[in-house]
């Protein structure tokens, strides 16, 4: 029951959300725990300084000054990546809550973002949960882990079939975008976005959708800039 029920009942868990108060807490704490779970999970299997080694990978940075921030990154204490990382999940789900308030406000005068932020959180839940478990599951299982790509870890996307040293970068982020589990997350938001507002499922669909599209552009373009 409770927030086990998007698994099984999600039309019936997003159509209560609005009479529930308080019922984003659970599942806010939770996506940012399992964030920061599989954060550290990465860094303690594949390092620090592995994966910035390939984050930089092809960048027309200073072999000096590349090599300064990698040393200072894998120096720092593992209670900053936390941080970071917990921080970061924290303030992108209100962000997007306020981008689907928008869309919300078209279809309805008297949306409440309280109640679009409460459906977001409950909406990624299965998707932190299915991701943390897929990744620790691959970074045990791997007989050397330092080997597999961060940027693409579950490989649940098209970028499986690029080979991204011969692709350019800005072709293998658009792939890595085309995500089985990101699609799921997407149908899994538009039904929410339609019980809690009562419009229809098309409506949520299309914003959710258009948001998704404003991300990878932005994913294409910084991939090209950096």
């Amino acid at each position: 029951m409770g927030i086990f029920e998007v698994f099984y009942a999600p039309g019936k868990l997003f159509a209560s959300l609005p009479e529930r108060k308080g019922a984003w807490i659970l599942p806010f704490v939770l996506n940012i725990a399992l964030t920061c779970v599989v954060s550290g999970l990465v860094v303690h299997y594949i390092g620090m300084e592995n994966i910035l080694r390939q984050q930089f990978e092809g960048s027309r940075m200073p072999a000096d000054q590349m090599e300064k921030i990698i040393a200072q990154a894998a120096s720092a204490p593992a209670w900053r990546n936390y941080l970071q990382t917990g921080l970061g999940t924290a303030i992108g789900y209100p962000f997007i809550a306020l981008l689907i308030w928008v869309f919300a406000l078209m279809a309805a005068k008297d949306a409440k973002y309280g109640n679009q932020f409460t459906m977001v959180v409950h909406a990624y839940f299965p998707y932190n949960l299915i991701v943390s478990i897929m990744s620790a599951a691959i970074l045990m299982a791997a007989p050397d882990p330092v080997q597999l790509d961060v940027r693409n870890l579950i490989a649940s996307n098209a970028a499986v079939f690029l080979n991204k040293a011969e692709v350019s970068k800005a072709l293998y982020s658009l792939a890595s975008s085309v995500d089985v589990l990101s699609f799921a997350e997407m149908m899994l938001l538009a039904l929410g976005f339609a019980k809690v507002n009562k419009s229809k499922f098309g409506y949520g669909f299309a914003g959710v959708m258009v948001l998704w599209i404003l991300y990878v552009s932005v994913k294409v373009i910084l991939s090209l800039l950096f």
